[in-house]
Parts: C-alpha cells; sequence; structure tokens
C-alpha cells in the first residue's frame, strides 16, 4: 500500500510540479525517495534483512543521483564531467559503507549449517554385523561434535 502511495505521489509530483518548477520538482523526489527508504527500512519491509538493507541503499542511490541532477539543473543544465564524477563517486562510496555493514551487521542465512554425518547415522542403524558394535552412540556424538 505504501509501495502505491510512493508511486502515485511521483506520478503527480511528475505531471504538476515538473512543468513549472524543475528545481521544485527535483527536491520534492528527493525527499520523497528519501522519506520513502526511511520508512521501508524502519518497518522491514522484506523478510529478508540484508535485501531490505540493499533496498534502503538503492534508494539513497536513487537519492543522490536525484541531488546532483538538481543542483545541475539548478546552475544552469551545465554539462560539467564533475557532476559524473561527484556521481561515481557517491555511488562507490554508498555500495562500500553498503557491504561494509553488510558484513558486520547482517550474517547470510542463505547457507544452513552442517547437519549430523548422516553416513554414520546410516552405519549405525543398518550395519547388522561386528561393525555395529564398534559405533556406539558416544562415537556417534563425537563425530556430530568434530
Amino acid at each position: 500500500m505504501v509501495k502505491t502511495v510512493f508511486q502515485v505521489s511521483l506520478i503527480v509530483l511528475n505531471k504538476t510540479v515538473k512543468r513549472a518548477q524543475d528545481i521544485t520538482h527535483g527536491a520534492l523526489f528527493t525527499l520523497i525517495v528519501i522519506i520513502f527508504g526511511i520508512f521501508g527500512f524502519k518497518n522491514q519491509s522484506f523478510n529478508y534483512p540484508r535485501f531490505t538493507w540493499w533496498h534502503f541503499l538503492t534508494l539513497i542511490a536513487v537519492s543522490w543521483s536525484s541531488f546532483i541532477t538538481t543542483i545541475n539543473i539548478g546552475l544552469g543544465k551545465t554539462t560539467n564531467p564533475l557532476w559524473v564524477c561527484l556521481l561515481a563517486i557517491g555511488w562507490v562510496i554508498i555500495a562500500m559503507v553498503g557491504l561494509y555493514v553488510q558484513k558486520k551487521k547482517y550474517p547470510s542465512m542463505l547457507f544452513r549449517k552442517k547437519g549430523k554425518d548422516t553416513s554414520t547415522l546410516f552405519k549405525f542403524a543398518f550395519t547388522f554385523s561386528k561393525t555395529r558394535s564398534k559405533i556406539t552412540p558416544q562415537k556417534l556424538s563425537e563425530n556430530r561434535l568434530s
């Protein structure tokens, strides 16, 4: 629901304010994207914390792009390579901070921990000869802990 309101507000903003004031449109666009990013981050809009973090960072990158573009338009729509450099530097900083925080705060939950050794379980359960006497429940728990 919030995402729909966000999208509709950006469309209305584009159809009304952009035609009259480019700088106001850029500032409002940047502000709305930042508010949407903070709202999504605070409410944990996804079930996986890493994805929520990267969704927040992409919205910050969009806000950075909008901010740089708004400043460029405000200064007279110059085609200075400095703006492209500032844009790239901002994206690199956002990505580096994102990777650093991800490594420190959000552990990978896509890989499960190593479970019990199933071959030892099968040997213990289905052997009927002398090998069964060699595998005891104590050895089984030792194999599992190591």
